[in-house]
């Protein structure tokens, strides 16, 4: 997990002195693979020193971070554009304190002395596929979490980009998206605080989930429907709100459709591609659509995947 920190730590900095497309891409690379380094250890605390019960406040507490990461970046990214070496500089210092910080504080127990089977490279190509047929909650849970988190990112990673070429803002559309990172920020808090609780109090899972993915759904009727400021300002409160609900139950729900109690680590290895990749997916998928079809096809496309993310929870049976 230091490892994995301070690597990205290294990568960030570089990349805002970057000004080699190739260059760019061989570090965005290297920043992601570090990232996960140390992102993937970390999603094992949950299951490994979380009781069921409280778990959903655990995952609440856990996806504030989220929140604060996805939301807060946009407004360095925002506020920096035109220092982007510092903006870097300040990301790459905060992982590192995050990251040193947890291990330091968070000590796990001691378990070089446990049992465990000798490790080979064929053991670790399978690390990697989880049968559906056996396992067909924990495919059920990656598939929701990839679809809505991908149905998310589709709009929100390039809410500039529409802001300043769908909506027309131009260059004034750097001004807007901080205000509009806020009022996302404030409705994905009160949804994340209330929803991960609340899901401990009930004893369910699952209706949060689906709910939250079907607002993320919503919220980008009015921006489709609506190309104004005003209709990003609606998606942002009603998208916030989705992407609260689902952070709250997230981590909390698939830490229950895991396989096994011996493998945790493992397993939500696997789980966090299923985080990592719809980002990337996005990126991909939005720049097609946009290149092939304009900017508008990106929110019903957008509907569509999160509707999908939502259905994915319900097949689930291990969880309520």
């Amino acid at each position: 997990m230091v490892s994995g920190a301070l690597g990205a730590a290294i990568a960030l900095v570089v990349l805002g002195g970057m000004s080699s497309l190739v260059g760019l891409v061989i570090v965005y690379i290297f920043l992601n693979v570090a990232l996960n380094l140390y992102l993937g250890p970390k999603t094992a605390i949950m299951p490994d020193r979380v009781p069921r019960g409280v778990r959903g406040l655990f995952s609440a507490v856990a996806g504030l971070g989220v929140l604060f990461g996805v939301l807060g970046g946009q407004v360095v990214g925002a506020v920096l554009s035109s220092a982007p070496f510092v903006g870097y500089s300040i990301l790459a210092v905060m992982i590192v304190l995050a990251g040193v910080g947890l291990v330091r504080f968070n000590p796990d127990h001691d378990n070089r002395e446990a049992p465990r089977e000798p490790m080979h490279w064929s053991m670790l190509l399978r690390t990697f596929w989880v049968s559906p047929r056996q396992h067909p909650d924990f495919a059920f849970g990656f598939l929701g979490r990839l679809m809505t988190l991908m149905g998310f990112y589709l709009v929100n990673t390039f809410q500039l980009f529409l802001l300043q070429d769908y909506v027309g803002l131009g260059d004034e559309a750097v001004d807007v998206l901080p205000l509009l990172a806020l009022t996302a920020l404030g409705a994905t808090l009160l949804s994340t605080v209330l929803g991960g609780p609340l899901s401990d109090r009930i004893g369910r899972r699952k209706p949060v989930a689906v709910v939250a993915g079907l607002l993320i759904g919503a919220s980008l009727i009015a921006p489709w429907l609506m190309p104004t400021v005003t209709g990003f300002f609606i998606y942002a409160l009603v998208a916030g709100l989705g992407f609260g609900a689902y952070l709250a139950v997230d981590q909390a729900l698939l830490s229950e459709v895991l396989p096994s109690t011996e493998d945790n680590g493992r397993y939500l290895g696997v789980l966090n591609i299923a985080v990592a990749l719809p980002s990337a997916l996005a990126a991909a998928v939005a720049g097609t659509v946009v290149s092939t079809l304009g900017y508008s096809a990106i929110f019903p496309l957008g509907i569509v995947i999160s509707v999908i993310g939502a259905l994915a929870i319900l097949p689930i049976k291990s969880v309520r």
